[in-house]
């Protein structure tokens, strides 16, 4: 057999959950990384860490009970890789495998020889501790179900061997490292293709496992009973089963009769509800009690405010009392299904926590590999403590109130974690889908059409019958400004640089810049990055410098920034005129602004230009409003251009760090290196790095800027007037000039232009010493630099 996994610098390069989400497979999970520190109060089994579903938050791990549903996303995959967890595999409907978990080399041997025998010469086959080995098939029909069998030669409890489908309700490790510290090996795989993977359906593999299970007897093993579970992940919990479902709680009530019920009874089922679902369960309080022919909205919710749970109620009394008006017996699988969530609370104390948390912890678990696409980051954790409503002065809940749909809208699952606020692109963001969405898409903007459907699902409700568009929307951008996150942040922060030093040369490595440029190639494209992560981590910090790539037209330079950035939204080089007023509308949810052949600057007067190089803060006007909002600025600029003379004043346009692209440039090594080029500069602002440049290459730096200047056509006119001259002024160089060159001149004005020229020529203004009675007296000087 030929060992094909890859190697640890290639897994470095895409990251395991990375690799089996684009290569294809479905229903990949995060497993707990062998030797992982765990939750004090986590039941996980220590020793089986490297096989249990898990899921890492606070800073340690703890198992993941909600695994079943758990669906897998790129900026999933790179979170866990970048956590090096496992990869696991969710079995029965596309996957199922047969598992020799063997530990006697003679049965293990033969095992494999029969199946090597009986077709699967080139099936792949996976090796985590020799000489157990796991086969994984594609299924060809209905979804397989687990099945276990056990063999024992004598007394002895411990030396038990086992044939194992692993099918529904079941998961495998397919790539990652064993609990024993040997990374899992493929044989027979290239590892970029599924279909390797026979395909086999239920009939076929339960006679494969017969046929195993007689090889093993024949050896003198004694073959116990099948069993249809699978129970050996070290948690003691049934990981295949549903965890306890809130759901359940609405289904019960709605057999739970409220038509001659008296007054404590009500107050009993409050009392009962509000124990089970705490604050969430208002909504299905407030339904229940509207059947009543006697039903007062103000007063349901006066008492929901006033009962404080003691726990002498909760769900069992909500199941008694349903079971009580249905004859004794829920309808449907209801009772099964309820039994069913009493023994899963076993499962918490077992280890495995049912709602197990997916989020971020600051400066912990990001990406190896930039996902190709935007991806909604998770939200930190709200309090989901119940919101009062608000009340009149008799203490009756007032209606139709914007306060009250930011209270319904906390206190009720359907819309708790329904929005978000980017800060970065300064937009509000749908998480997940609120009740009546039409367009399913998690980590979109919100937009008019949402929001009109959000005021259309709330008119049904008893509390909002009249509730006007105008307090929709405010409570909606409320609820949303209470998950804020900073996208591109999460993004740096989830960074770990690998120790590989590339900032000082991308410009060379992936920009085409010849490498002769030496320090100041090294410390512009440094600096320049640095200054970025600056503007990302600190929105508004003083970064006033440009990169500008000079090279031949469609050489990539537009290219190369773009690439630079792992979401495509977070980089524009569609930059308005300086003074349109929706410039900062288009620079909003920028990280990287290209002024593309420096159009902008070319085109605005150069005062303008340089207010705009240096600011901090971006004005724009608020939607249905006159007001001017303030945003910090979180982008950097960049420009391009194949001219050589496009700079009006070099003193002035210091803001510009310019580097010439001639060789050719690697935009794809960019795309595939720029997580640990990004990872890098982070680590450098984190450890105080400077991003302004040092005095040295500054000067260097200002000599490259001065050769792009456009000599002025007076520049000669000028400097042949000031030979065998140590002292001008002014008006001694306009007389020079004529009344004629200079009356189309008036922008910028001519005492402004010839000072730049004189600045170019190396003349200065000083103070000088006239005497009283000189007529240029009052005139600037300039004198000639020593």
């Amino acid at each position: 057999m030929n060992d094909n996994t890859p190697t640890p610098q290639q897994q470095q390069t895409f990251g395991w959950h990375m690799w089996a989400l684009r290569l294809g497979f479905m229903g990949t999970i995060p497993v707990i990384p062998p030797g992982a520190e765990l939750h004090e109060d986590s039941k996980v089994d220590p020793d089986t860490c490297g096989k249990v579903p898990g899921d890492f938050y606070a800073g340690k791990w703890n198992g993941l009970g909600r695994w079943p549903s758990f669906v897998m996303s790129e900026f999933m995959a790179t979170r866990f890789d970048q956590l090096h967890a496992n990869v696991g595999l969710i079995q029965g409907r596309d996957w199922v495998s047969f598992d020799a978990d063997l530990t006697d080399p003679v049965l293990a041997n033969a095992i494999h020889q029969h199946i090597w025998n009986r077709g699967g010469a080139q099936w792949p086959v996976r090796v985590g501790q020799e000489p157990k080995k796991l086969w994984l098939f594609r299924v060809d029909g209905d979804p397989i179900k687990s099945m276990q069998v056990n063999f024992r030669i004598d007394d002895n409890p411990d030396n038990i061997q086992g044939l194992e489908i692993r099918g529904t309700k079941t998961q495998v490790v397919i790539a990652g490292t064993h609990p024993t510290g040997v990374p899992y090996q493929w044989f027979n795989w290239d590892m970029m293709s599924l279909h390797a993977f026979p395909s086999i359906n239920a009939e076929l593999l339960h006679e494969l496992v017969e046929e195993c299970c007689v090889i093993i007897e024949q050896h003198g093993w004694k073959r116990g009973r099948k069993t249809r579970h699978n129970n050996a992940d070290g948690t003691g919990s049934d990981l295949g089963a549903e965890p306890f479902d809130p759901a359940l709680v609405p289904e019960v009530m709605a057999y739970l009769k409220n038509d001659e019920l008296s007054y404590d009874d009500w107050r009993r089922v409050a009392f009962a509800l509000k124990a089970s679902l705490g604050g969430n369960g208002l909504p299905y309080f407030q339904q229940w009690s509207a059947l009543a022919t006697k039903n007062d909205p103000l007063a349901t919710d006066r008492l929901w405010m006033e009962i404080e749970p003691d726990n002498s109620v909760g769900f069992g009394t909500l199941v008694t009392l349903a079971r009580e008006c249905t004859g004794g017996v829920l309808p449907g699988n209801l009772d099964e299904r309820v039994r069913l969530a009493a023994k899963l609370k076993g499962a918490v104390q077992a280890g495995m926590p049912m709602d197990g948390q997916i989020l971020l912890p600051p400066g912990v678990d990001g990406p190896v590999t930039a996902p190709d696409a935007p991806a909604m980051p998770p939200m930190v954790p709200v309090n989901r403590e119940f919101m009062p409503h608000a009340v009149n002065g008799n203490q009756e809940v007032i209606i139709n109130s914007m306060a009250n749909v930011v209270a319904y809208m906390h206190n009720t699952p359907e819309w708790h974690d329904c929005f978000a606020w980017d800060s970065f692109a300064r937009r509000i963001i749908v998480t997940v889908p609120f009740p009546g969405m039409i367009d399913p898409e998690p980590g979109r903007a919100l937009t008019k059409n949402d929001q009109q459907r959000i005021r259309a699902a709330l008119l049904r409700h008893p509390m909002f019958p009249r509730i006007q568009q105008s307090d929709v929307d405010t409570a909606i951008t409320l609820r949303a400004e209470d998950n804020r996150f900073e996208p591109v942040q999460q993004y740096l922060t989830g960074l770990v640089w690998d120790g590989v030093r590339r900032l000082d040369g991308w410009l060379v490595t992936y920009g085409g810049v010849d490498p002769s440029g030496g320090a100041y190639v090294a410390q512009v494209g440094r600096k320049w990055l640095i200054g970025a992560v600056a503007r990302a981590m600190d929105p508004g910090c003083q970064m006033d410098n440009g990169l500008i790539l000079e090279g031949e037209q469609g050489v990539g330079k537009s290219s190369l920034l773009r690439a630079l950035v792992p979401v495509d939204e977070w980089f524009t080089d569609s930059l308005p005129g300086l003074d349109n007023e929706r410039i900062a509308v288009n620079m909003a949810g920028k990280w990287i602004v290209e002024m593309a052949e420096l159009t902008s600057i070319l085109k605005s007067e150069l005062e303008d230009a340089r207010h705009f190089m240096t600011r901090r803060y971006d004005e724009q006007r608020t939607m249905h409003t006159e007001l001017q909002a303030r945003y910090p600025r979180r982008c950097v600029l960049a420009g391009s251009t194949n001219r050589d003379d496009y700079l009006k004043d070099a003193a002035g346009e210091r803001r510009f760090w310019i580097v010439e692209c001639t060789l050719p440039l690697d935009v794809a090594g960019l795309i595939r290196d720029r997580d640990q080029i990004w990872a890098e500069a982070y680590q450098a602002y984190s450890s105080g790095e400077k991003w302004h440049l040092d005095r040295d290459i500054a000067a260097q730096a200002k000599i490259i800027q001065q050769e792009r200047v456009e000599e002025d056509e007076w520049h000669v006119r000028i400097a042949n007037y000031l030979e065998g001259r140590d002292v001008v002024t002014i008006p001694e160089i306009k007389s020079v000039i004529g009344d004629d060159a200079l009356i189309p001149r008036q922008r910028p004005s001519a005492k402004k232009r010839i000072e730049s020229v004189l600045k170019r020529l190396g003349w200065k203004h000083t103070k000088g010493d006239m005497k009283v009675t000189d007529p240029n007296r009052g005139n600037k000087q300039f004198r000639k630099k020593v």
